[in-house]
């Protein structure tokens, strides 16, 4: 089989510049991509996700920051951000700014499902589960915020809160978040 050379070094160089965004965009050392751990006793071989971390130890961190209603959710939490490519971080620091979950959640999460205060044409939406206003609120990041390249609190301040300390607010959490 006889392959072009331009066509070769064109996808590798696609491949590898997408690579290297993704890297930065979500703050990955190249270690980390290869970076692997075996579990003792069996050669499952289990990834680095994210910090320095699997995607159990991630979850057992954001599960740490969790209380209430929210307790139990947060390895769906870290999945869901890994897949989607989100700051798992960030993702979990605007649900306890926005919802109270650090403590005592908030009527809103306990009635309506909703972890992100977000609204509808209505008022706040409601959604049927806990699990489907996880979903909702990590789609609704990555689709109305990341995809449109706003990836820290401080881009996101003005489109996600009238507060203009929102994202001061939310960077706090993260630093909690991150020593838990």
């Amino acid at each position: 089989m006889k392959v072009n050379l331009k066509v070769a070094i064109s996808v590798y160089v696609c491949v590898f510049l997408g690579l290297t965004a993704f890297m930065v965009k979500n703050s990955i050392k190249s270690e980390e991509i290869v970076a692997m751990t075996y579990e003792s006793g069996n050669e499952e071989i289990i990834p680095i996700v994210y910090d320095g971390m699997t995607l159990q130890e991630l979850g057992d961190k954001l599960e740490r920051s969790l209380n209430s209603t929210l307790k139990g959710h947060g390895h769906e939490i870290a999945k869901k951000s890994v897949e989607l490519g989100l700051d798992p971080y960030i993702a979990e620091a605007i649900i306890l700014q926005e919802t109270g979950c650090a403590w005592e959640c908030s009527t809103l999460v306990k009635t309506n499902y909703n972890i992100g205060g977000m609204k509808s044409g209505k008022g706040y939406a409601r959604f049927n589960s806990l699990d489907e206003g996880i979903d909702a609120y990590l789609n609704n990041l990555y689709y109305n915020y990341y995809s449109k390249g706003l990836y820290t609190p401080e881009q996101m301040n003005k489109k996600y809160a009238e507060s203009k300390t929102w994202s001061v607010k939310v960077n706090k959490y993260i630093e909690k978040i991150k020593t838990a």
